[in-house]
């Protein structure tokens, strides 16, 4: 309260809650753990119990998170959201594990979720070998061969006339375009896409 000169007194009055309730832990869900991924986009849903909350992520070069290498917090979100955050240092092509936690409106950080892994992958995929059209009573059909190399294919894009097609399964080495005569001036390509 304040009081003037000639004694008058003026009262006012504010009112705050004190939380001291670690929010939960975050349920970490993009890398998946193991996972190639050229992205450095992290994310987690703010599981609560506060109506709004963030995340904190870690990226470490070890499993037991001694060695921090970038550290980040979402912007807030809603209590079953997903939180994100994107990883502001350059990584090098390696094996990177990362957590998260939650941060509450009092500033109450929940524990870290479990450690989990991703492979930081740059390196496009070669491609696809002995790329061919055989023509027969049923038309058109392109094969070919997976990449040389330990490329981590995860589909082929069959482009034509340069225009995506039609995307294909890991496995899958051949497409059936179907009619196809002399007169057809069509152009075609595949291509590989790794799983990062």
């Amino acid at each position: 309260r304040a009081t003037d000169s000639v004694g008058h007194v003026g009262i006012g009055s504010r009112t705050w809650t004190v939380d001291t309730v670690v929010p939960a832990s975050p349920a970490a869900e993009v890398p998946f753990e193991g996972a190639p991924t050229a992205s450095l986009r992290l994310t987690a849903v703010y599981t609560g119990p506060d109506a709004f909350g963030s995340v904190e992520f870690r990226v470490c070069s070890d499993a037991a998170c001694s060695n921090v290498v970038a550290l980040g917090t979402s912007a807030q979100v809603a209590k079953g959201s997903s939180a994100s955050w994107s990883i502001d240092v350059a990584l090098p092509e390696g094996t990177y594990y990362w957590q998260a936690r939650a941060i509450d409106p009092a500033g109450n950080a929940s524990s870290w979720t479990a450690t989990m892994s991703f492979r930081r992958d740059t390196t496009s995929p070669g491609a696809p070998g002995g790329f061919s059209a055989v023509l027969a009573a049923d038309g058109l059909t392109l094969r070919w061969t997976p990449p040389s190399g330990n490329d981590d294919i995860g589909n082929y894009v069959v482009y034509v006339n340069g225009s995506l097609w039609r995307v294909l399964g890991e496995v899958t080495y051949e497409a059936k375009l179907g009619p196809f005569d002399a007169g057809d001036t069509r152009t075609f390509a595949v291509s590989a896409v790794d799983r990062a």
